[in-house]
Formats: C-alpha cells, structure tokens, sequence
C-alpha cells in the first residue's frame, strides 16, 4: 500500500495516536496524518499547534507528513491516491467509525481500515487526557513529553485568566 490517511482532531495527540500512526508504517510507505479543523468545536489547540505537537511526537519518521485538513477526508485520501486509517480503542468506536468508514466509501470510492488499539492505549482519549490535565493529574504516561509540557503551559495560561 503506497499511502494511508489517518484523520482526527488530535486535541492533544496521545500515545495511543501515535502508535497506530506507527503501526501505519508497516504497511504503508507514507502516512499523512491529517489533523482536523471542526468550524463546529472550540479546541484546546489549534490545529497549526496540533501538527506541531504531532511533529513534536514523531520525529524519527520521515515517512510521516501532518497537514491540517477542513475538508472531506475522502477528498484528501482521493487526491493523495490513498485509504484511510482509524484507530478503535473499542466496539463505540467502531460502530462510529464504520459509518464514517461507509459514508466515505460512497463520497470517493475510498476503504477504511479499522485498527484496533493496542490494549495499553485501548481507555486512552483526548478528551480523558484533557480531563485529567484540567485536575491536576500526571498525563506523561499517555502523551510525549513535548504535548505534556504544552498541556500544562496552557493550562496554566487558563488559570492565569481566570484569576
């Protein structure tokens, strides 16, 4: 397989995220890694501060290339000659993902694979990470170092406005 397309928001990018981009190498020859910009949520980072954090992440993987990306998955996995890729921590995620995974095959005639998470990563979300950040709590054991540290910077940034 040429190229895969692993999308998400990545608010932040977790290890979990990192790994099936990893994994993507085995199969693939190049991942672009597209980092999506909803007009609907409000994210932590923006999506220039994602790519960032995930560049910050994967730096040994020159395979790997992060692009911000607003418009139809299928549309870049279509100009990029390549399938997607979504990780599944479990059977919520798939189901989500295999509608998503259909409604993309109708849009550009493009397949889904389904990855399931490695069991290590398999209760690791964004949204828990962020939680746990917001609490106080040590996130270095599901996200990089360079995420870690933006985590707490902004955060105290938050605080810092509040006060």
């Amino acid at each position: 397989m040429s190229a895969v397309i692993v999308p998400g928001s990545f608010d932040p990018p977790t290890l979990g995220h990192c790994a099936v981009i990893e994994r993507c190498l085995a199969f693939a020859d190049r991942v672009v890694v597209a980092v999506a910009t909803n007009a609907g949520k409000t994210p932590l980072f923006s999506a220039s501060e994602r790519v960032d954090l995930l560049r910050a992440s994967l730096t040994e993987h020159p395979r790997v290339e992060i692009v911000a990306w607003s418009g139809l998955v299928a549309d870049l996995a279509r100009r990029e000659g390549a399938q997607i890729v979504k990780g599944v921590r479990g059977a919520l995620d798939a189901e989500n993902e295999i509608t998503q995974a259909r409604l993309n095959a109708d849009l550009g005639g493009v397949e889904t694979l389904l990855l399931p998470a490695q069991p290590q990563w398999a209760h690791v979300s964004s949204s828990a990470v962020r939680e746990i950040a917001r609490c106080g709590g040590d996130v270095r054991p599901f996200v990089s170092v360079a995420v870690a540290q933006a985590l707490a910077t902004r955060l105290d940034e938050g605080h810092r406005h509040e006060h």
